[in-house]
């Protein structure tokens, strides 16, 4: 009996919790029940779309952020950018307050998971 070779595949960390929140919301959106855990550049990361939205439902169910925090990241997750840097209105400095709290939010958790370096 031939023993099959079984390909080593080193899963990539993403550098920041907004980068896998991203990923995470791109991927959804396209359905991404049983999607490949490879992004759109074929690098292969270190978990799946449920794995970031259990961390952010933890973190809600944990009133750690709150459902406007939630608006926000999916709001700006479909567009694939954060709020400005350099906000011209109230809003669009709340809303970018916002997305650095709920950034800062998932990062902890992502680390502690290995999905974030």
């Amino acid at each position: 009996m031939r023993s099959a070779k079984r390909e080593s595949v080193t899963a990539t960390p993403f550098a920041s919790a907004e980068d896998a929140w991203f990923w995470c919301v791109a991927l959804l959106a396209t359905n991404a029940e049983g999607a490949p855990t490879k992004d759109g550049r074929g690098i292969e990361r270190s978990c799946g779309p449920n794995d970031i939205y259990l961390i952010l439902e933890r973190i809600v169910a944990a009133k750690t952020v709150s459902l406007e925090h939630v608006r926000v990241l999916m709001f700006y997750g479909k567009l694939q950018y954060p709020p400005p840097s350099k906000p011209r209105t109230s809003i669009q400095r709340q809303e970018r307050e916002t997305w650095d709290s709920a950034i800062a939010a998932l990062d902890r958790p992502m680390r502690l998971k290995g999905i974030v370096v």
